[in-house]
């Protein structure tokens, strides 16, 4: 094995950017769990969304009762779907859940 001799100097560099290394290691960890943070915070916020959309269709769909379903039952018929829009939205509402 070589023996290297190193003077003060070289280990007070070395030790400096140790200590650099050591801090950048630190942020980049934090930058990490930040990122993590975040991603949690927006699947939480789209699971709340999703939440919100079912609940809405739920609310639309109870508004459209008795005679106010049929009438927009009949006057928004789709021939091409062959479905009502009342229909439709109910078949939306209950594939979300």
């Amino acid at each position: 094995m070589n023996n290297i001799k190193l003077s003060s100097d070289d280990l007070k560099t070395i030790m400096e950017k140790m200590n650099r290394l050591e801090d950048l290691l630190k942020t980049i960890e934090s930058a990490v769990w930040f990122e993590e943070k975040l991603v949690e915070e927006a699947e939480k916020n789209l699971n709340e969304m999703k939440k919100n959309a079912i609940k809405k269709s739920l609310v639309n769909m109870v508004r459209f009762s008795d005679d106010t379903f049929k009438y927009v039952e009949t006057n928004w018929y789709d021939k091409r779907m062959k479905k009502s829009y009342g229909s439709r939205v109910l078949e939306n509402a209950l594939r979300r859940l």
